[in-house]
């Protein structure tokens, strides 16, 4: 065989013969040490196994050390965890400062508006100007001709007048000639002829200098008129100069506002950079932390919702042994109308006084609460807003929830609470607790006591953060909730459950608030608050609470007395008291779908309409509003009703429309208001029209009911 041909082969049986070369020696080597060890001495072997313990020791010793530097990087890593929280928040500010400079940006608009308005302006009164100069040229053209013919007039009575001077001087001549004649009149019968002949011209030319001294009269009084009007172009001119200063500080105002709105553009592109960094920077973050989580997270669900599943106080008390005891019995059976009677009687006895209607309203507001979810009371601050609420659920026997809400809130966890990653556990809040302990459905077994339970949760003072922040899509979610008596199954309930994001590595876990759950908020309107937007108006009943007539000087308190006794079942609440609208009479119903497309007819002449959501919550209300169970078609409830609903839900959204071009509108929904009874609305309505004088804007602010 030729070698030389087979490079590879040898190469390979070389290695071959080296690795068996090795593994001998290493065999040999080994036998060696076995037998050299057993030849040796017992104290040899003893420090030699001294040696080798020695070394364990260091090894573990090194191990140690690794270990301290393994918790360090452990302690490193928690620290990089709460830097993401930090950064998270962080970058949650700078969204809500993004999407403040993107309002702001947006709000430009309106000042486009503005400024191309004050353009049209300009150009206007440019065209004002140039048509008043052309008409002080036309006038001054005919002063001018004016003048030119009372030169003429007057160079031609100076004509008349030397004329009627040699007349005169011929009548004179004439005289003598007659005197003469009269010796003489059969001598000279001719001159007596010519006498007749001049006095005739005489008289022709008397006439016409009369004529000429009416005419030189009424050109006189034309110059005079063509003078004044020449004064009055003046003085339009004149009054022009502070216009025209007015454009030039417009034009200067206009230049700043081009100058701002560029800053406000490269402000815009910069934030808009920060933006995309910091959304880099959190998907950076969220992969180290699920990578993190992925690693080191073990906990178990149940043990990460503990905080979640603890029974919120407002739903009873603690007892001894630390457990919440639920409160007595059901309240006994009662009608709805006696119910109320005891919260009128609770209130007064408390010191807080309020008129029946406005009681009613609320009721009603609450029992609407399956079509519009929130109930709003706004207004002064110190007119009973939080009070009402508080009496209200303790007189029915309804559970208590009250919610102060923060400046800072800008988000659902603000509410429902979130899931620390740090400490691997849900912080809840009272809401979340109450919610899960009420929702039979998705909890069965926390809310095994408290299911039958009625839950009223005051959002107060819920302005001072921008409701739409952190309110807005569970709002939505309550809007589209069924009756309970139609919510059995979970593709029903499903788009009205909240998610509750429980960890990273866990599933999440529906909560489903139903009727059984109420929202009341309140506000109060100064410069320290947010206004409501649309769609949480379109959603809510507003009860507004004037500056009152006169000031209490006693103070509230908690009467105990008319508490109720017991609580108020589910039930009663959901399926006896709560009417749908096809429960109304027929006849009631077709009156109050009249009256609702008349108002709503109004309403479109306003520039205001409403759709079949807002048409379908009318209804519901007058549909609920209190009543003997066999009066619910009793005309004067039903224009009550809608009356309400009037001042609840349609004034609101009337907010800054122009009154000048809406006056009519506006007194014909005062009317409406009168013909349904309600002559202290009307009259209201007309207050706010007069009101709305200086700014031309029309603004409810509610009015006081005696």
């Amino acid at each position: 065989m030729n070698w030389v041909l087979y490079p590879e082969v040898l190469s390979i049986m070389i290695a071959v013969l080296a690795l068996v070369g090795v593994l001998g020696l290493a065999f040999i080597y080994g036998v060696h040490h076995r037998l050299a060890w057993a030849q040796l001495p017992a104290a040899a072997r003893d420090a030699e196994l001294a040696t080798r313990v020695m070394q364990r020791e260091t090894d573990l010793l090194d191990k140690e050390q690794r270990l301290e530097r393994l918790d360090e990087q452990i302690r490193d890593r928690e620290a990089k965890l709460l830097e993401r929280d930090q950064l998270e928040a962080e970058a949650a500010y700078w969204k809500s400062q993004i999407e403040a400079v993107k309002a702001e940006y947006a709000g430009l608009d309106a000042l486009r508006t503005e400024i191309e308005e004050v353009r049209e302006s300009y150009r206007q009164e440019m065209e004002s100007l140039a048509d008043a100069e052309r008409q002080a040229r036309e006038a001054k053209g005919e002063w001018e001709d004016a003048r030119t013919r009372v030169v003429e007039a007057e160079r031609r009575l100076a004509e008349v007048a030397g004329e009627a001077d040699r007349l005169r001087e011929t009548h004179q001549e004439l005289a003598e000639t007659e005197a003469r004649l009269t010796t003489t009149k059969a001598k000279h019968k001719d001159v007596l002829t010519a006498l007749e002949v001049g006095q005739d011209r005489l008289s022709r030319a008397e006439r016409e200098v009369e004529s000429l001294h009416a005419r030189q009269q009424n050109l006189l009084v034309e110059l005079r008129s063509h003078e004044e009007r020449l004064e009055t172009v003046k003085a339009e001119l004149d009054g022009l100069a502070p216009a025209r200063q007015e454009l030039t500080v417009v034009r200067e105002s206009l230049h700043s506002a081009e100058e701002d709105l560029k800053d406000k553009r490269e402000s815009l592109s910069r934030l808009t950079s920060d933006e995309a960094w910091l959304h880099a920077q959190i998907a950076r973050l969220r992969g180290e932390l699920d990578e993190a989580a992925a690693k080191d997270y073990e906990g178990d669900a149940a043990e990460s919702l503990a905080d979640l599943l603890v029974p919120p106080s407002c739903l009873g008390c603690t007892d001894n042994d630390g457990h919440i005891a639920v409160l007595p019995g059901q309240q006994p059976a009662e009608r709805e109308l006696d119910a109320l009677q005891r919260v009128r009687e609770h209130l007064e006895e408390s010191g807080l006084v309020f008129d029946e209607r406005v009681i009613n309203a609320f009721h009603t507001s609450l029992k609407a609460a399956v079509i519009s979810p929130l109930t709003v009371l706004a207004g002064v601050s110190g007119t009973g807003k939080s009070q009402l609420p508080r009496f209200y659920a303790d007189a029915m026997g309804m559970h208590f929830l009250k919610i102060p809400v923060q400046p800072r809130w800008d988000g659902p966890q603000d509410l429902f609470g979130f899931y620390n990653y740090i400490e691997k556990r849900y912080k809840a809040t009272d809401l979340a607790r109450a919610l899960v302990h009420l929702d039979n459905y998705n909890w069965p077994d926390q809310a095994e006591r408290f299911h039958d339970r009625v839950l009223l949760v005051l959002l107060d003072e819920m302005n001072l953060a921008r409701v739409e922040y952190y309110f807005s899509e569970f709002l939505s979610r309550l809007e589209g909730r069924p009756l309970d008596r139609e919510a059995g199954t979970s593709d029903i309930r499903r788009p009205a459950e909240i998610e509750i994001d429980i960890s990273r590595k866990a599933r999440s876990r529906g909560v489903y608030a139903g009727q059984n759950v109420l929202f009341v908020g309140t506000m109060n309107e100064d410069e320290s608050t947010l206004s409501l937007s649309e769609k949480v108006l379109d959603r809510a009943n507003v009860l507004r609470f004037p500056k009152p007539k006169e000031l209490r000087s006693d103070l509230p308190t908690t009467g105990e007395r008319l508490k109720a006794a017991g609580y108020l079942p589910r039930r009663r609440w959901t399926e006896e008291w709560t009417r749908r609208i096809g429960d109304m009479d027929n006849a009631a119903l077709d009156r109050a779908t009249e009256t609702v497309s008349a108002i709503n007819a109004i309403m479109d002449e306003i520039g205001r309409p409403f759709g079949h959501r807002m048409g379908q919550a009318i209804l519901y209300y007058v549909a609920n509003y209190p009543s003997q169970p066999d009066r619910t078609d009793e005309p004067e409830l039903i224009n009550n009703a809608l009356a309400d609903q009037i001042e609840l839900r349609l004034l609101p959204r009337l907010r800054g429309v122009g009154v000048d071009e809406n006056r009519n509108s506006l007194y014909q929904l005062a009317g409406k208001a009168r013909s349904l009874g309600d002559e202290a609305l009307g009259n209201a309505i007309d207050n706010a029209v007069q009101r709305s004088h200086d700014t031309g804007l029309f603004a409810w602010r509610g009015f006081t009911r005696e």
